[in-house]
């Protein structure tokens, strides 16, 4: 059996809310490469679970579909994804960002502290006050340290895939991931539906 450590609709993951709409894609978008790649793993002969805290609007009959118990704590979430990837016979746990322990962990968004450093360094001195201020983002902050300490920290031992050299990079300033245990791999295209123009039409334009 091969595991899917991530939900098809992950729902708020950066602490302070987007709007309905930002919300509401970024769920869309989740599921449709979710499904994707479940069903990629299908078509080989694989049994999928899907570890999720909501359940998508259809979850496709291929994939095993586990609930889990939503919680407004990060840290609480990815200790509920843990216990229940302990309790699976499973042979690989793909983790896309609630867990600290599948053995690959694949997080999308990279370091969510170097993220948010880099934000505040190309925002305004007013701006940079005013979210240093804001009790919500504080509480964040916190907790994504402690998140990403316990995931990160040595002496872990799971591969972590970088979703780009920018993303490598972090894991290994911020978080001391060692360049042995980073995979690169850029997300992939689905080519039957993104191509290059052919030739005569990218010398017109």
């Amino acid at each position: 059996m091969s595991l899917d450590a991530a939900t098809l609709q992950l729902g708020q993951q950066t602490g302070l809310p987007a709007s309905p709409e930002e919300a509401r894609d970024a769920r869309r978008a989740l599921a449709h490469r979710e499904v994707g790649a479940a069903l990629r793993l299908a078509d080989r002969g694989h049994a999928i679970t899907v570890l999720a805290f909501r359940a998508p609007a259809a979850a496709p009959s291929f994939v095993d579909l586990i609930l889990l118990p939503w919680h407004t704590s990060r840290l609480t979430r990815a200790s509920t994804a843990d216990r229940m990837l302990a309790s699976l016979d499973v042979d690989v746990a793909h983790d896309l960002g609630i867990g600290c322990a599948a053995p690959l962990l694949h997080p999308q968004s990279g370091s969510r502290l170097a993220n948010e450093r880099r934000e505040a360094l190309g925002s305004n001195r007013l701006h940079r006050l005013l979210a240093w201020a804001d009790p919500r983002r504080r509480r964040w902050l916190r907790e994504v340290r402690q998140f990403e300490q316990r995931r990160y920290d040595p002496p872990a031992d799971s591969l972590v895939i970088a979703v780009s050299r920018m993303v490598a990079d972090d894991l290994a300033a911020w978080h001391r991931v060692a360049a042995d245990r980073i995979r690169l791999v850029p997300n992939g295209i689905d080519t039957s539906r993104f191509f290059p123009p052919p030739a005569a039409l990218r010398e017109r334009w």
